[in-house]
């Protein structure tokens, strides 16, 4: 009777151990679902905030270069360098026909006066701002921005005013905004513009974030590591252990069931 009482709890051990082992692994998925989501869910709005502060950006340079309007007038005399507004490389002011009157002297433009008439051209005639994506002459992997915003003044439409921005100058204010091991990369139709970071290919936490401004479509891209790996790793390695535990006791069940039924017989 001791004997089938033994074998009784022992098979009702083992029951209990797997549902207590069913419940523990369910957990642990749950909860790496759980990490998972959030870490994705992290990175969507690191790319998003971060395009909102890029399209900011965008903005505030575009109000300062709308006030430059001074070499368009009369009595300017705006050719020296501290004239030049601040967050760009490197301005050229055009009349409304499109001729360019002034650029700054503050380095040797990145971009061609020929890539910078038509779009002034197309920004005076339009009155709108954009901005235009193009290569550096010096490296075609490295691209630059062209903010072209239209110059009035006192309701007259006197020509317009195009800056250079270099695309790390403007991932550069984003700094306080992203993690900082995130790494970010600016694009334009699916070509790189300029990175800042190193981010690991097999990288699988991604995102982008468009910058919601008139012209060549821009995006930010953010990628970084799982931020709950430690603690995945901490919770997995509990939960193994704790099978581990119940499996040498119910191996020790056992062993004393066998001892038991030996001596029985």
């Amino acid at each position: 009777m001791s004997l089938a009482r033994t074998w009784t709890r022992l098979g009702l051990y083992g029951l209990l151990l797997s549902a207590i082992v069913l419940s523990l692994f369910g957990s642990l998925i749950a909860a790496d679902r759980a990490l998972s989501s959030a870490d994705r869910r992290s990175v969507e709005l690191d790319a998003r905030s971060a395009a909102v502060v890029a399209e900011r950006e965008l903005r505030l340079n575009e109000e300062r270069l709308a006030e430059f309007f001074g070499p368009l007038l009369p009595a300017a005399a705006a050719t020296d360098r501290d004239s030049l507004p601040s967050g760009f490389a490197h301005v050229w002011v055009a009349d409304a026909r499109g001729t360019i009157v002034w650029r700054s002297s503050t380095a040797a433009a990145a971009v061609d006066d020929s890539i910078v008439v038509p779009l002034a051209r197309a920004v005076a005639s339009e009155g709108t701002p954009r901005v235009s994506v193009v290569a550096d002459s010096v490296s075609d992997a490295i691209g630059v921005l062209l903010l072209a915003v239209p110059l009035q003044h006192r309701g007259a439409q006197l020509g317009s005013a195009v800056g250079m921005i270099p695309g790390e100058r403007l991932l550069g204010t984003l700094r306080a905004t992203s993690s900082p091991s995130a790494a970010l990369a600016l694009r334009s139709g699916g070509r790189h513009v300029a990175a800042r970071g190193i981010a690991d290919a097999r990288a699988p936490l991604r995102a982008t974030g468009r910058i919601a401004y008139p012209g060549d479509q821009l995006e930010l891209e953010v990628a970084h590591a799982p931020s709950g790996r430690g603690l995945r790793t901490a919770l997995w390695f509990l939960g193994v252990t704790a099978l581990v535990g119940l499996a040498a006791a119910l191996w020790r069940e056992r062993r004393h069931a066998l001892s038991l039924a030996g001596r029985t017989t």
